[in-house]
């Protein structure tokens, strides 16, 4: 079983960069910054369910049977940045590509910048497929389970 303990502190891609991709009027960007932060955070937590990464650093407690057995390398959400912690039980690891946006491959911040601007565009619509090219540009990140 896994449980993050530690949420990211920041998203890779700010409320004013999706404003700005998104041109809208800097009147109206004060209304919409909420909403912004919100389609956000979506669109980060949909890209690390569907590539299996943590993108900016967070804490995980990874519970599995002899965790004395278990080689970095197989921790889920990838990129391990250090262990805390190893127990016969469960081993606690901070992972993700660092604790800046700009630590995030230029790929990635993209797709979560296209797919919020998809949920802003499409808001209401809940049977809405997150579009391909966002895919795409995902599909060199997926882990891959063997």
């Amino acid at each position: 079983m896994l449980r993050r303990i530690q949420n990211p502190q920041i998203e890779p891609v700010s409320a004013d960069e999706l404003a700005a991709y998104l041109r809208l009027d800097p009147e109206a960007q004060g209304e919409e910054q909420t909403l912004l932060a919100l389609l956000l955070t979506a669109a980060r937590e949909f890209v690390e369910e569907y590539t299996c990464r943590s993108l900016i650093t967070q804490k995980w407690q990874y519970y599995v049977q002899n965790a004395y057995g278990v080689h970095l390398r197989d921790l889920p959400r990838p990129p391990v940045q250090t262990v805390e912690e190893r127990t016969a039980d469960y081993i606690v690891y901070t992972a993700g590509y660092g604790d800046v946006p700009e630590s995030v491959p230029a790929p990635i911040r993209n797709a979560i910048m296209q797919y919020a601007a998809f949920l802003y565009e499409n808001r209401g619509d809940i049977n809405a497929e997150p579009p391909q090219a966002v895919l795409d540009l995902l599909k060199p990140y997926v882990v891959r389970k063997l």
